[in-house]
């Protein structure tokens, strides 16, 4: 039988290139990787892409970016420590929305150390993301790049690295899950109640406004846990009228 292709973000399709590339050898631990717009430039895509794609990369624990000094290789296998619990996850629900719990619980607090220690660095940071974000959103492409970019970025502004690992590995289990089921649960209305989520978190980590920057955090992963939660609950009756 014949399926449907599915369509593959290009930032997705430069993130396997890369790793690639990494795992070929063709860049070896502690080499620095060509600045973003050469990048682009390789690759015949855009910077933005191109930022997607080194975000999650750094996330997950391939390459670590110095400030004003490059991006730099710091693993060189392909092992995921986290595969076995990808599988798990992608075919349970109850499971996924225990993620969700666990992203609500830490993300907030990690919102309000952002807010307290977040650099004109980080603030200017947050801006390029959420700018990508809002420019994925206009064009109707999937935003869980641009996202997984905020969120990645709200954890380096907290500048606490156990933090920042921890962050980036439920966030990159997330991430996989998600594609893994193609879960594009998002509809065009909660486009715009996203963004506007996120610009609200931004907002009070601009303003050093620590409490406002947990409540809006909490704001945020609570609507998104009931949206996940909608989709679900409407897949399993989709499922029961079909047997």
């Amino acid at each position: 039988m014949l399926e449907k292709i599915e369509r593959i973000k290009l930032s997705e399709e430069i993130l396997r290139r890369l790793k690639e590339m990494i795992k070929s050898g063709k860049f070896g631990y502690g080499d620095k990787l060509p600045v973003e717009k050469r990048i682009a430039e390789i690759f015949g895509v855009s910077r933005t892409t191109v930022r997607e794609a080194l975000a999650v990369l750094e996330a997950e624990g391939w390459v670590t970016t110095k400030h004003g000094g490059g991006t730099y290789v710091k693993r060189v296998h392909g092992h995921d420590p986290i595969e076995p619990l990808t599988v798990m996850l992608g075919g349970n629900d109850t499971a996924i929305l225990e993620l969700m719990e666990l992203r609500r619980i830490l993300e907030g607090e990690v919102a309000m150390l952002a807010a307290s220690r977040a650099t004109d660095d980080d603030i200017v940071a947050l801006h390029q993301v959420f700018r990508d974000m809002s420019q994925d959103i206009a064009l109707g492409k999937d935003t869980a790049s641009s996202d997984f970019a905020f969120h990645y970025r709200v954890a380096r502004a907290a500048k606490n690295n156990t933090i920042l690992s921890v962050i980036s590995s439920l966030h990159e289990l997330y991430y996989q899950v998600v594609h893994t089921n193609r879960w594009h649960w998002s509809k065009p209305k909660d486009y715009d109640r996203i963004l506007s989520e996120h610009g609200a978190i931004l907002h009070a980590i601009e303003k050093r406004q620590a409490a406002a920057a947990k409540k809006q955090m909490g704001i945020h992963l609570e609507s998104t846990y009931h949206m996940i939660e909608e989709v679900l609950l409407k897949q399993g009756d989709a499922e029961r009228q079909d047997q």
